[in-house]
């Protein structure tokens, strides 16, 4: 008897293993591009005799993306594959978009796992762009909140407090209820786009102002 090896493999394995690679693709695009939302998708290449391959349990779970601000609302399918979100996929039924995504959709698994991502307080210990923090928690990141607030409101008064943060959020109606509280109406919203901009300029000048193109002698585009 010869015994088969890993590095030369017969045909017969061969064949084998590449049909249940196919049949778990093709199961796994089904339930990616199908409309029905919320439906558990089973890939099962481990019912193809001889198999030793996984059951994998996935999910298309009906969503709208929220990664960007005023214009967020565009439908999608959030993947969830053995409990984990692994991507997005366009919902086609949904006028606003399509079933068309953007990168930022695409990179939604990124931001939830980001190594980066914070979840509890952090007291910044060295410079400003050091990068240098701790943790503390969150009795104590209150309180240091709570202070300067008190400290700011007192020197400068309660217009000096400004709040921007993204648009469609669940958040959004408790900001507006603690700006109205510290007497503050200097709300805006989107945190990733030209907001930025805008609201410096609606708070300082009253508008936004715009190029004098005649006037100007160069142009960087």
């Amino acid at each position: 008897m010869v015994r088969e090896s890993s590095a030369n493999p017969s045909r017969r394995s061969f064949l084998k293993k590449t049909a249940t690679v196919a049949a778990g693709a093709v199961i796994s695009r089904t339930s990616l591009s199908g409309e029905k939302g919320g439906l558990l998708k089973m890939i099962e290449p481990a019912s193809i005799k001889g198999s030793d391959a996984k059951p994998v349990k996935e999910k298309a779970i009906p969503t709208f993306c929220g990664m960007c601000g005023p214009s967020a609302g565009c439908g999608i399918y959030a993947i969830v594959r053995d409990g984990k979100f692994v991507g997005v996929e366009g919902m086609k039924d949904l006028p606003l978009n399509r079933g068309r995504r953007c990168a930022k959709s695409s990179g939604a698994p990124q931001w939830v796992y980001s190594k980066q991502r914070l979840k509890y307080p952090m007291r910044r210990i060295g410079e400003r762009g050091e990068g240098k923090f701790e943790r503390i928690s969150w009795d104590e990141a209150l309180d240091t909140v709570a202070n300067k607030l008190k400290e700011q409101k007192e020197k400068y008064g309660p217009e000096s407090l400004a709040i921007i943060s993204p648009a469609h959020r669940t958040y959004s109606q408790y900001i507006y209820r603690f700006l109205t509280a510290h007497g503050s109406p200097n709300y805006g919203h989107s945190g990733i786009c030209a907001m930025q901009r805008a609201f410096g300029y609606a708070y300082t000048l009253g508008t936004t102002p715009t190029p004098d193109y005649g006037m100007t002698k160069l142009v960087v585009l």
